[in-house]
């Protein structure tokens, strides 16, 4: 998988064993930013109910889709990509895992974009991101940062991008607060990468 900005790509390589496409959202949806999030707040997963009191550290939970994953740090690296020079989100290999951005928002800050990031599926395995497409607009999404301190985040807007489209902003420490979370979607290329990035934006909320 490779998320790529006109700086640079967002994201890493994934090994594709068939040229399946991944979900992209079906219609591109809105929230009201001022209005309460929807829908769970806890989700059983592999027979543990969790919420955002039961989260381990360093973990993002999407309860309306079961989604729950640990977060790693990481940042840039430079690659070529589709005949580019381009910097490069490096993503953790096993796709259960999620990269949190390390120089954009703090989980814990006031400002800037908080950046998470998956494989959306690599070496035959979805990733736990497979199903972000999914999640409705207004739904619930929890971060617990690595200092054990819980975010609340409502999901208020989307987009599909190009490889090449990924907006600049997401990679952004300045600016208001939001967390935006990326994965692959769309058909795969001839070089066996995605050819879309599917984007969801939220905004903070209450717990």
């Amino acid at each position: 998988m490779a998320l790529a900005t006109a700086g640079g790509v967002v994201g890493a390589r994934s090994w594709m064993d068939s040229t399946e496409p991944a979900p992209l959202p079906t219609v591109l949806a809105t929230a009201d930013p001022q209005t309460p999030a929807v829908g769970p707040r806890e989700a059983v997963i592999a027979d543990k109910t969790l919420g955002p009191a039961t989260m381990d550290a360093a973990t993002l939970l999407i309860p309306s889709e079961g989604v729950y994953a640990p977060l790693e740090s990481h940042g840039l690296t430079q690659t070529t990509f589709r005949g580019s020079s381009v910097d490069e989100l490096v993503l953790p290999s096993d796709p259960k895992r999620l990269t949190l951005y390390a120089d954009g928002g703090t989980c814990v800050g006031t400002q800037g974009t908080v950046l998470i990031s998956g494989h959306v599926k690599n070496n035959g395995a979805r990733g736990a991101l497979y199903s972000l497409s999914a999640v409705p607009a207004g739904a619930i999404a929890y971060v617990r940062c690595a200092d054990g301190t819980t975010t609340a985040w409502k999901q208020v807007d989307e987009e599909v991008t190009d490889k090449f489209a990924i907006p600049q902003s997401l990679f952004s420490p300045a600016g208001p607060r939001r967390l935006a979370i990326v994965t692959c979607g769309g058909t795969v290329g001839s070089d066996g990468h995605y050819d879309a990035n599917v984007i969801k934006y939220f905004v903070p909320t209450t717990l």
